[in-house]
């Protein structure tokens, strides 16, 4: 919990840069999936 307070104070202190940032968060978890499955399969 600690380290999103960090990051929710950090975006708040830069209020400009979080569109920024929130976009690339939908594509992050894709590839993480992706990995996932891929461990799944291979195991």
């Amino acid at each position: 919990m600690s380290f999103q307070f960090t990051v929710y104070c950090l975006l708040k202190s830069f209020p400009l840069p979080t569109p920024h940032t929130l976009h690339p968060t939908p594509h992050t978890p894709l590839p993480t999936s992706h990995l996932r499955l891929r461990l799944n399969f291979n195991s």
